[in-house]
């Protein structure tokens, strides 16, 4: 196994021992989040932050370069703090075609020009895994 490998591996064992939460003030873009607060291991959680960075992509979110990892069936990322200041890590359906916060340019447009909106209704409140 290739270092990434194994920080996937650890990533995804961490991942599926917390409580994830719908993220309610932001409908147009449905995701979930976890809390450091909440975490079964605060330095696990730094670790997962530290992988996404590491291994993740970057992609634009208005007008901010975010760096994003796909691990499972979930994309996730945080934003942007220094890892030793970071309290949440957001993730989404890496399959979702509608959340549109990647791409967006400053206003709320695509930066292909369409500007189409995402509905609040054509993707609805993710099925979780139950929470502890």
């Amino acid at each position: 196994m290739t270092e990434e490998d194994i920080a996937r591996q650890s990533a995804t064992d961490y991942i599926h021992e917390q409580s994830w939460h719908y993220a309610k003030s932001m409908p147009l873009w449905p995701h979930e989040y976890t809390l450091l607060d909440r975490s079964t291991d605060r330095a696990m959680f730094y670790e997962l932050v530290k992988t996404i960075r590491k291994y993740g992509y970057q992609k634009m979110f208005f007008k901010k370069e975010m760096t994003y990892m796909n691990i499972g069936e979930y994309k996730y990322w945080s934003m942007g703090a220094p890892v030793e200041e970071t309290i949440l890590i957001n993730r989404c359906f890496h399959t979702r075609t509608n959340f549109a916060c990647e791409g967006l340019t400053f206003g709320g447009k695509p930066a292909d020009g369409n500007t189409a909106k995402p509905s609040a209704t054509a993707d609805p409140k993710p099925a979780a895994p139950a929470t502890k």
